[in-house]
Parts: C-alpha cells; structure tokens; sequence
C-alpha cells in the first residue's frame, strides 16, 4: 500500500508540474517576463500548494501578517528537506521571489529568470558581485522579497548548519529587513533524500522582521551567527502537531 501511494504521489506531482510549469514557461518566454506579477507568481503558489495536496501535507502558519502586503523584504528559511521548496512557493508574498542557483544549461537559467525566480551565480567572483548590486537595486525599486536559505542548501541535518553571509549582505545594501521563516518538521515528513512526502501537519513560524540599519560589514557574522542561534532554540523548541 505504502508503495502504491508512493508511486501515486510521485506520478501526480509529475502531471502537475508539466501541467502548470510548461504553460507558465511559455509564457514567461513570450511575454519577456511581463506577465511575472500576473500570471507568474500565482502560478508558482499554485504549484507549491499543489504539490503539499499531492503530499498529505497541512502547515499550519503562525505569524503570517509578516508576509502581508508588498515590501522589500530578505526572508529567509531554515532547508533541510525537499518540502521546504513547495512550502517556501506555497506561501510567496507578493513580489516574492525564491533564490536559485545559476543552472549548467544557460538557456534553462535565462528561462526561468523570466519568471519570479531570481537566479544568482554561486561564488564570489566579478560575475556574482555584478549580478548582486543588480539586486539589491531591484529590492528597493521594485519592493521584492528575496526568500533565501542562509545554509545555502539542504542539509541531510535536524538543525540549520552555520549561515553564510549573502542574505544579510543583501539585506545591509539594500536596508530591507529579515524576516527568519522557520519551517518545521519538514524533515519528518519527508526526510533528506526521500523520493515521496509523508502525511502529516507541521508548522511554520514567522518571525518578526529584524531591521538591518545596524548592519554593518565588521557585523555580519555576529548577525549571522545571532540568527542561526534563533533558529536552532525555535527549532529545538518544536513539537510534531
């Protein structure tokens, strides 16, 4: 039965993402990424939410009014499991936009930098630095919110591996504030690898914003490292619901 439910989910998962992503595409692609706001972010919450159905999964959400309303805002989110991605989409604000990284297929990653997806270079280099002043440019003029894993990827871990600095580097030129979402359970209900979700509730808590106009570059990784430190009480704080 376990198995039958697995292949079930993972088939419907699949028609749904062709389903939504190959129209999205399209249309990104015809209308230059215009159609972002209307159709693109909508679409992207679609599927986040569908893919939670698929999966048996309900969050529960505390602290939501955070995310109200359109502001520049670096969310950041604790990724240890595959379902922090479809959670992170499900809950897009508006002007929200996920971080990825730059794919190995250029066209693929031009593609979907149409979309509400911003798509950043991994490394520090002469490319990475340009692309990043572009950035924190449009977080002010366009009042997006970047939602961000400070670990940088998901972590086969119960608990947020050390943080690194690009978040709260955006956040201290741009001076749009932090708002830590912590995801919780997600590796219970589908743990580091697991092909397939578990059903089940967990919670995601959102915090309030930190203003980041005393973030300095001699501070960063005392803020970095007060952040992380959050995290892992929230986290160990935590009970399955």
């Amino acid at each position: 039965m376990n198995a039958l439910r697995s292949l079930g989910q993972l088939i419907a998962a699949w028609v749904v993402t062709v389903a939504l992503g190959v129209p999205l595409i399209l249309l990104m692609l015809f209308s230059f990424g215009r159609l972002r706001d209307a159709i693109g972010r909508p679409g992207i919450r679609a599927w986040g939410k569908a893919l939670l159905w698929i999966g048996g999964v309900q969050l529960v959400v505390e602290g939501a009014e955070h995310l109200a309303g359109r502001r520049p805002r670096i969310i950041t989110f604790n990724h240890i499991s595959t379902l922090d991605s479809f959670i992170v989409n499900a809950l897009l604000p508006d002007g929200g936009m996920p971080v990825a990284a730059r794919s190995n297929l250029p066209i693929f990653s031009q593609v979907i930098a149409l979309g509400p997806v911003l798509v950043l270079d991994k490394g520090g280099g002469p490319r990475s630095r340009a692309a990043m002043k572009k950035v924190q440019a449009r977080i002010r003029d366009e009042a997006l919110s970047i939602l961000i894993a400070p670990e940088g990827t998901r972590r086969g871990e119960d608990k947020p591996s050390r943080f690194k600095l690009g978040a709260f580097e955006l956040a201290r030129v741009s001076g749009a504030p932090i708002v830590p979402m912590v995801i919780m359970g997600a590796e219970r209900l589908m743990p580091y690898g697991a092909p397939t979700t578990k059903s089940g509730r967990l919670e995601v808590r959102i915090l309030p914003p930190i203003p980041s106009d005393g973030f300095t570059k001699e501070n960063l990784r005392e803020q970095a490292d007060a952040l992380h430190e959050r995290y892992r009480v929230e986290l160990s704080l935590s009970e399955p619901i």
